[in-house]
């Protein structure tokens, strides 16, 4: 929004006066713009050089600046419709140039307590006055005092807010009925304290609230009381009783020389209930946070005047051989396969692919016997295989280069019945049950370094020690129960 305003000499001076949209025209005595950027011709009796303006605007706009383009004019001053300008050091043919800016007026009124106010407006910011209306308003007055008072009449306290209008009597806030050596008195009272949003932002009232010692006890924010939350906690009561609370940092700007600190409050705590918080967990008739108990402990066998074995036995198995763990006291071990009695036998071992000849898993335990005492509870489980008719592979893994050749090696799938050598890794029977090794060396000779057949996955560590005399030896027989890639040769 401009406007700008040029001058010339006392004689003849062009003044040019540029103005915004909200600036309808520009005048004196004399002249006049209408228009912004106008040149208008202007001529001024004597030495005057000081020169006052008048401006109207559309209706609620007032002159905002005023400005000068020229060094020679100063702006004398402005008021919401006219301005004044001089050049003391004018010299006539020079002319000026003048920019007049606007803004929406501000109107302030005074209200009176239902009354009409007339607004003077006039030719001020509008052509006329402007009459309004007032109703229901009441002046505000800060309270002269608020002092905490007492009376035989009522209980508790008392604060009178003495005020300083006409209005009424002066309020008091009176917090009473609270003790019980006045139960005579039988009217009761008590307060409501309502926050209600600011005025000038809606925002709703933040307040800190202090106690008699002053420490912060609550606060309220956008309406509710900020420190009043629900909580879930686990139950726990390791240490003792469990103690539900939390606090946080509460800034305020307070007049009281208090910590910041400040307790939450709950309007609803949560306890989780641990899932072995059961009544089968709980002695029977114990009561742990509400729960009854029921468990009466572990219901023991009938007393038959037997002894108990101190242990159980515990088994193991390699290949087909089962192991026996020996149990104190026992005589026997009884052996079942797929929870049926297999046999009984009174040693620590047994050969399994002598008692189950059918393919197929079976799951094998023991239970341990004596004279004079119950049976022990069963051992551990393990699973034997026996395999079908088709059998196993079984290889050479890796064959060391013999220092003397004379030492030949052998193996057999029957068990000795038949031998065959074998010099080099491979292939040692396909689809076979079982497998035998066997290591010879003529005498006569100088005898080389010993020579080893190994397995682990039969468990088989075959060394010959070679004499002058000669050698010819064999290994266990081994039932398969799996195929075996590992077998080696070394010297």
């Amino acid at each position: 929004m401009k406007m700008n305003l040029q001058f010339f000499a006392p004689a003849l001076d062009t003044v040019i006066i540029n103005f915004d949209d909200n600036i309808i025209k520009v005048y004196d005595n004399n002249h006049i713009w209408t228009t912004s950027g106008q040149e208008v011709d202007t001529s001024y009796n004597g030495n005057v050089y000081t020169f006052t303006y008048n401006v109207t605007l559309k209706d609620g706009y007032v002159l905002s600046t005023v400005t000068s383009q020229d060094s020679h004019w100063n702006i004398v001053s402005f008021t919401n419709n006219t301005f004044t300008v001089n050049a003391p050091n004018y010299s006539g043919g020079q002319g000026g140039t003048f920019t007049l800016t606007s803004k929406e007026a501000t109107i302030d009124i005074n209200l009176n307590e239902n009354k009409t106010t007339k607004l003077a407006t006039k030719e001020k910011y509008v052509d006329k006055n402007i009459a309004v209306n007032v109703q229901d308003v009441f002046t505000y007055n800060q309270p002269e005092s608020i002092t905490k008072i007492s009376s035989t009449e009522q209980k508790g306290l008392r604060y009178n807010i003495k005020g300083t209008n006409n209005y009424g009597d002066d309020g008091y806030i009176e917090f009473c009925n609270g003790s019980t050596y006045e139960q005579e008195i039988g009217t009761g009272c008590g307060a409501s304290l309502k926050f209600y949003p600011c005025s000038d932002t809606g925002d709703n009232a933040a307040v800190d609230i202090y106690d008699a010692n002053n420490k912060l006890a609550a606060v309220f924010l956008d309406g509710t009381l900020d420190n009043i939350k629900e909580k879930t906690v686990d139950l726990n009561l390791a240490s003792g009783n469990q103690v539900v609370q939390d606090g946080y940092y509460q800034y305020q700007e307070s007049p009281v020389d208090v910590p910041g600190d400040i307790n939450y409050y709950f309007s609803k705590v949560t306890i989780n209930k641990p899932a072995t918080l059961l009544a089968t967990n709980i002695k029977k008739d114990i009561t742990i946070a509400g729960v009854k108990g029921t468990y009466e402990g572990e219901v023991l066998p009938a007393y038959t005047g037997l002894l108990r074995f101190s242990a159980a036995p515990t088994i193991s198995l390699s290949n087909s051989t089962l192991t026996i763990t020996a149990v104190a006291n026992a005589t026997s071990y009884a052996i079942y396969s797929n929870n049926a009695l297999l046999t009984t036998i009174t040693t620590t071992s047994v050969d399994l692919s002598t008692l189950i000849t059918t393919s197929g898993t079976y799951t094998i335990y023991v239970i341990a016997k004596g004279t004079g005492y119950a049976d022990s509870e069963k051992s551990n489980e393990v699973s034997y295989e026996v395999s079908s008719a088709s059998g196993y592979n079984v290889s050479c893994s890796s064959y060391a280069d013999k220092a003397d050749t004379s030492v030949q090696t052998y193996y057999s799938n029957d068990n000795g019945q038949t031998w065959t050598e074998f010099d080099s890794a491979g292939g040692l029977g396909e689809q076979v049950s079982q497998v035998k090794f066997r290591i010879t060396f003529p005498g006569g000779l100088p005898a080389p370094a010993n020579p080893t057949i190994s397995s682990t996955t039969l468990g088989m560590n075959f060394t010959v020690t070679l004499v002058k005399a000669g050698v010819d030896e064999t290994s266990n027989n081994y039932i398969l129960t799996k195929n075996v890639t590992d077998v080696v040769y070394s010297e």
